[in-house]
């Protein structure tokens, strides 16, 4: 291939195709983001919950007999 093969490579390589992988990136980005802090929200409010039923298992040993 010589210079001008490749130019004229470089001229048919569609537009749509690099928006798209672009976008697709993009996308991957934000949806790994959004599930990472929505894991970290969850585990932090189980976290905070079974703290809770721990000092209320102190307080209330009984409690856990009701349950089941």
């Amino acid at each position: 291939m010589n210079q001008s093969e490749i130019k004229m490579e470089l001229k048919y390589i569609p537009i749509e195709e690099i928006l798209s992988s672009v976008f697709q990136i993009i996308l991957h980005i934000v949806f790994t983001i959004c599930t990472r802090k929505i894991f970290i929200i969850f585990s932090v409010r189980f976290l905070v919950i079974s703290k809770f039923e721990r000092i209320n298992l102190l307080c209330n040993p009984n409690s856990l007999v009701s349950k089941f």
